[in-house]
């Protein structure tokens, strides 16, 4: 009779992003492959919890921020005992590290790093930045790590100066063949569901926050507009910081974009969105592997992104999928944006072929191997 495998995946709450949406799949999807699945949660409030099958069993511990979980982590781990805790996003990795050690319960740690952290680091607050330099203490006692590209492994090694054969660079399992079931939805806005429109339409998709820079994509819509008539619909969660959200607002209003500029917040098949925009820009200072331009490509919708230091490039190769333009720099992005407009490169059917190399089934073969060796 073979050994059970029992894997707990943790998070914070349901109201999160690309990371947490990445966590729910793997749960869901190691729970149909036979693995025994619990899904830790601070708080069950939030948009993604409808996401979690019903073979995953869910722990509501209750509590709401990641400080105040120690006790209750260290609890479930004594009882329930899994064989494995998988984590992401720094303060949460934290959680997750420092629980498993003080459980004295022999589980091993999975910390999953979705970014290149040095350079959050560098361009977010003080809270932030004091989690990061606990990390760099606090990640050598995980037992190994899962990065989301090559750019961010190499990142981890020369930022917490971890062993390379401690690393599994793993693709985030972002592409389902529901999706394209999910594209052909309607997305009930007018700017994108109407027929033989006479404009274009841009779309952004992320949480309001810094490094997403959605500020340089407004002040790039403003220059477009000048030549070429286009929409800019933004969607995604708005509330987790809102002093971000209001410099979009407000940066839409200074330049007199309001009429044109749309946010219609989070959206639960965002895929809808992507089929039927005329073009997909990321404008990020700083991503690991992101999850929105691959599911883009997948969809076919043309891209143009920023060149925000790893990840991209490994997506878009050397311009071969898709535009990639210099970050913080609204001009030469207008300028990409038009051109792409004008002349989408490369053809449809390519596009999509390089988003499937991105699909759930690669990826979900790769972690059960991955993480069965560790049993």
């Amino acid at each position: 009779m073979s050994k059970e495998k029992h894997i707990a995946f943790i998070l914070a709450n349901y109201n999160g992003g690309g990371a947490e949406r990445v966590m729910i799949t793997m749960a869901n999807e190691l729970s149909q492959k036979g693995w025994r699945v619990d899904l830790i949660v601070g708080n069950t409030e939030g948009h993604l919890k409808d996401l979690v099958l019903q073979s995953v069993q869910v722990h509501d511990l209750g509590f709401q921020s990641v400080s105040r979980g120690f006790i209750k982590v260290i609890r479930y781990l004594r009882s329930h005992r899994p064989h494995i805790l998988f984590s992401t996003l720094n303060h949460v990795n934290i959680l997750a590290t420092i629980s498993a050690r003080l459980s004295m319960t022999g589980v091993k740690v999975v910390l999953r790093e979705a970014n290149t952290v040095s350079k959050v680091y560098q361009n977010m607050g003080k809270a932030t930045q004091r989690d990061v330099k606990l990390s760099k203490w606090v990640y050598p006692f995980a037992h190994r790590f899962v990065a989301v590209s090559e750019g961010v492994k190499k990142d981890m090694v020369d930022f917490f100066n971890l062993k390379e054969h401690r690393i599994e660079k793993i693709y985030n399992p972002v592409v389902a063949s529901s999706m394209v079931q999910m594209a052909d939805a309607p997305t009930e806005h007018e700017w994108l569901d109407t027929a033989d429109k006479p404009y274009k339409v841009i779309l952004g998709v992320g949480r309001f926050t810094i490094p997403k820079n959605f500020v340089t994509l407004v002040r790039a819509l403003a220059h477009i507009r000048e030549e070429m008539d286009v929409r800019l619909i933004i969607i995604g969660e708005q509330k987790l910081d809102k002093e971000e959200y209001q410099r979009v607002h407000s940066e839409v209003e200074k330049l007199g974009l309001q009429d044109v500029v749309s946010f219609p917040g989070f959206q639960s098949n965002p895929f809808a969105y992507f089929a039927k925009a005329d073009v997909y820009v990321l404008s990020s200072i700083h991503e690991g592997l992101p999850g929105t331009l691959i599911q883009a490509l997948a969809i076919g919708t043309s891209v143009v992104s920023t060149d925000c230091v790893v990840g991209v490039r490994e997506i878009l190769g050397n311009e071969e999928y898709g535009r990639i333009v210099p970050m913080k720099d609204p001009k030469k992005m207008a300028k990409a944006i038009v051109q792409q407009l004008e002349q989408p490169t490369p053809t449809k059917a390519k596009r999509q072929a390089r988003g499937m190399d991105f699909h759930v089934d690669q990826a979900i073969e790769k972690i059960d191997t991955f993480l069965t060796s560790l049993l």
